[in-house]
């Protein structure tokens, strides 16, 4: 896991926003996708409940290989660091943690 420091306070759709054109700029692609939690019973076995648990920002290459997956939760406040996981070519993630940067480097 890479930690990265923003800098600043960023709410989760701009910072979902950031995460994806930061990938576009560099000829990547990314995709969010929820990850959900379900609770079971047994006697009969049932499905109790489901719940929202987070939201990985996948960034992938145009193979469709994962290259980063970015944790986040879309109900907290805000972000000032985020953790990076770096799943394939190390050399990429500098490249896109400057996109990143250049894409921060616009908000307000």
């Amino acid at each position: 896991m890479v930690e990265v420091d923003l800098g600043k306070n960023i709410k989760y759709d701009e910072l979902e926003k950031i995460l994806l054109e930061a990938a576009k700029e560099i000829g990547l692609e990314g995709k969010p996708s929820d990850e959900y939690n379900k609770i079971f019973r047994l006697n009969p076995v049932r499905e109790e409940q489901t719940t929202y648990s987070r939201t990985f920002i996948n960034i992938n290459n145009n193979k469709g290989d994962t290259l980063f997956s970015i944790p986040v939760d879309k109900y907290r406040n805000g972000y000032e660091h985020i953790g990076l996981m770096v799943y394939k070519n190390e050399d990429m993630t500098k490249k896109y943690l400057e996109a990143v940067s250049k894409q921060l480097n616009k908000v307000k």
